[in-house]
C-alpha cells in the first residue's frame, strides 16, 4: 500500500491545480512527486537539482520552473466558481476512498452534485463507442435505467454514444448518476 498525500488546510488549492496543469506530469509523476517533497508548493520551490534526482527528464524540470501555472489554476478556480463545481485534491478527506485505491487515481476531481450521494451505494461503470449503433445505445439505455431503478448509480463518460443512452436510462429511471470526462474544466467549457 502506497502511502497517501495527506490534506493540510493550509495548502493552497492553487498549488493543486497548477501542478496538475504542468506538461509531462500525469498521476504517477504527480504522485512520485508528493511522496517525494509532500506537497505541490514543495515541488514548486524545489531546485532543479532535486527535481531532476526524482528522475524527471529536463523538459518536465523545465515545464515546472518556467510556466506561470498558477495563473492557469487561477482561470480554473473561477471557471469552477462559475459553474458552481467543487474541486477535491486526493489528499481531501472527501475524496472518494475506493477510487484511491485503483492503481492511477485522478489528483484532482472536478464535482458537480451530490458525490456522496452517489458513492455510498453500489455503482455500475457502463462505457462504449462514440459511434455506436442505434441497438447499442438503446441497449445501454435500456440496462442504465434498469440497474438504477434498483438503486445502483450509474458511471460513464460524457460522450456521445453508449456514455450518452448510460446517463439518459439512469436519469429516466430517477436513479444517480456520474459522468466522468478527462480533461480539466478549461477544456470543457466554451468561451
Amino acid at each position: 500500500m502506497r502511502p497517501e498525500p495527506q490534506p493540510n488546510p493550509g495548502e493552497d488549492i492553487l498549488d493543486w491545480l497548477a501542478l496538475n496543469a504542468v506538461q509531462g506530469i500525469g498521476p504517477r509523476t504527480m504522485r512520485l512527486l508528493l511522496e517525494r517533497f509532500g506537497s505541490p508548493s514543495a515541488v514548486f520551490s524545489a531546485s532543479r537539482i532535486e527535481l531532476q534526482k526524482v528522475g524527471l527528464k529536463r523538459d518536465v524540470v523545465e515545464n515546472i520552473q518556467s510556466g506561470d501555472w498558477h495563473l492557469q489554476a487561477k482561470k480554473e478556480v473561477a471557471i469552477a466558481e462559475e459553474l458552481g463545481v467543487t474541486i477535491l485534491t486526493i489528499g481531501d478527506e472527501s475524496y472518494p476512498r475506493l477510487l484511491k485505491e485503483i492503481y492511477d487515481p485522478p489528483p484532482i476531481l472536478y464535482i458537480r452534485g451530490d458525490l456522496s450521494a452517489c458513492v455510498t451505494q453500489p455503482c455500475l461503470a457502463i462505457v462504449g463507442s462514440r459511434h455506436c449503433s442505434t441497438y447499442g445505445q438503446n441497449a445501454a439505455t435500456t440496462l442504465s435505467r434498469e440497474v438504477a431503478s434498483k438503486g445502483v448509480t450509474v458511471v460513464s463518460g460524457l460522450a456521445r454514444g453508449i456514455d450518452t443512452g448510460a446517463h439518459e436510462g439512469a436519469l429516466a429511471a430517477g436513479g444517480k448518476t456520474i459522468a466522468v470526462f478527462g480533461t480539466g474544466l478549461q477544456g470543457t467549457v466554451q468561451r
